[in-house]
């Protein structure tokens, strides 16, 4: 028997929908007719009379629903988060989350994972969306430390009473690490100086990943569970694989939870996941520390350590984004991470109109569908925002 192509689209906000709701049955209807929708990620901040009446309007068309929630960042506003809030190491540094995405309802403060896990205030709150709704699976999102988009502060968090308690157990001390370590980088001038200290600070970092690595798999572990007992589908969103350990992903052992992943491949967006946001904010975190530092050996250290083809400018690569061809190889990292075929991958690439943040265009489009022919790959989800998505755009999509 063949298997179905999946087909999968997000919906982050019915504001665009709100004073006509039939609207957003044209827009869905348009969309299944083009692109043979197979599923639909509904976010958890809809209003719960919202939430129905896209439920129902995908029940009508025969597309799988999914509730999109986000576990570490950006919770549902009802949500008590006091006291729970990820605290960054060190002086709190400047985020590089553009303020149009901010306004749009997402503003990336975090929470701490440890924290998160333990309370159980939180986890009741997520059980009764899946209790009260019925949906057919839950996708998992923000499930991870802060990017370095959330700069160089968070980026190394988490510092609260709760993390510094285990980091003595396990006799861990990121406090004095990055202390040594950011003087060092402080000092260099070219990417084999950086790479000669990094290599030389190597295994207290992988300690101090390791750690942290931990805590986001016994959280996602927990609220898989949860879905699990209810018989849900479920999926997660994860960072591409090259930054994948920054932010603390572990994609073998995440993968092994779920039902399938969606590396989220974002050439061309300026946005926290996409990854010209994301290396760009990586050149200036070390800008940042060391001035004297030329541009183009930051970007090669990254280019060499991370395996990537990046630009050879930082304005390249916040103009142009990355090249097309990088999207095969994160999947084929993808797959190398997880050798024993796990878990099935759906990647997401960026369909939105949402400038400065992410214009894409039919031409682009067509390359990311090329990507996924030349990796023959069972699915993909057209991301972020079906909202946010022209029509045009979805219309490119009935070729694939």
């Amino acid at each position: 028997m063949t298997k179905t192509f999946f087909k999968a689209t997000q919906l982050f906000s019915f504001e665009p929908f709100r004073n006509n709701p039939e609207s957003f049955h044209e827009k869905l209807r348009y969309t299944k007719s083009k692109m043979n929708l197979s599923a639909l990620m509904i976010g958890a901040n809809l209003k719960e009379d919202e939430s129905i009446h896209v439920r129902e309007v995908c029940h009508k068309l025969d597309i799988k629903t999914y509730l999109w929630y986000p576990v570490l960042a950006d919770i549902p506003e009802a949500a008590d988060i006091k006291g729970l809030e990820l605290r960054g190491l060190g002086d709190e540094a400047a985020s590089f989350i553009l303020e149009t995405q901010k306004e749009s309802g997402e503003d990336f403060g975090f929470l701490c994972p440890v924290k998160a896990h333990d309370d159980t205030g939180l986890f009741d709150f997520y059980q009764g969306y899946l209790d009260r709704f019925g949906f057919d699976g839950v996708f998992l999102d923000k499930i991870r430390y802060p990017s370095p988009a959330n700069g160089l502060s968070n980026l190394i968090g988490c510092q609260c009473e709760a993390c510094r308690k285990r980091y003595k157990e396990e006799g861990l001390n990121p406090v004095e690490l990055f202390d040594r370590l950011l003087e060092k980088l402080k000092t260099l001038t070219t990417a084999l100086e950086m790479q000669a200290v990094i290599n030389g600070f190597l295994p207290e970092l992988k300690a101090f990943y390791a750690f942290r690595e931990r805590q986001v798999t016994r959280l996602v572990s927990k609220y898989i569970k949860a879905a699990r007992d209810r018989e849900l589908s479920v999926g997660i969103d994860l960072f591409t694989p090259s930054l994948a350990s920054v932010v603390s992903q572990n994609y073998d052992e995440l993968c092994r939870l779920a039902d399938w992943a969606k590396p989220m491949l974002y050439l061309k967006t300026m946005g926290p996941a996409g990854l010209p946001m994301e290396f760009a904010s990586l050149v200036k975190i070390v800008r940042g520390l060391n001035a004297r530092m030329p541009e183009g050996e930051i970007i090669r250290f990254f280019k060499d350590k991370l395996a990537v083809d990046l630009p050879q400018t930082l304005s390249a690569i916040e103009k142009d984004g990355l090249a097309f061809s990088v999207f095969s190889d994160e999947m084929n990292k993808a797959e190398n991470f997880t050798p024993d075929g796990i878990t099935t991958f759906y990647p997401g690439f960026e369909a939105v109109t949402f400038p400065p943040v992410c214009d894409m265009t039919e031409e682009r489009l067509k390359q990311y569908q090329e990507e996924i022919r030349k990796n023959e790959l069972p699915g993909f989800v057209l991301s972020w925002d079906i909202s946010k998505i022209p029509e045009k755009n979805i219309q490119v999509m009935e070729q694939l």
